[in-house]
């Protein structure tokens, strides 16, 4: 399936209502990176969106969503505090969604 948007918003918050104020990351289709489109198809990411972790942890909540569109169908996934969360679980599909997630984290990381 081809990818024609990717939606990445994350980072550190003190509280959920602060997630909407964090920068976010539009690719469309062909500015898409190469190691992202790689990821995604490793990860088979398209089997397992959902809202993962557990955002009472702590504090500061790790916060991640992540919007993939492709031509018929969108997936999305939500994320807090999801390092704790593989730490606690070592779940193959939380390995799958981290690896995705680590990503775009670095790539925020760099356009910032």
């Amino acid at each position: 399936m081809k990818i024609k948007k990717v939606t990445y918003r994350g980072g550190m918050i003190e509280k959920l209502s602060d997630k909407i104020k964090l920068d976010e990351i539009v690719l469309l289709g062909d500015e898409i990176p190469q190691n992202i489109l790689d990821v995604i198809d490793e990860t088979k990411i398209i089997e397992i969106g959902g809202v993962y972790g557990d955002d009472k942890v702590g504090v500061p909540i790790l916060y991640d969503l992540l919007t993939i569109e492709f031509d018929n169908t969108i997936i999305t996934i939500e994320a807090f505090n999801i390092t704790i969360f593989l730490i606690k679980t070592n779940d193959a599909y939380i390995k799958r969604v981290f690896k995705v997630l680590a990503q775009f984290q670095r790539l925020m990381r760099k356009k910032t």
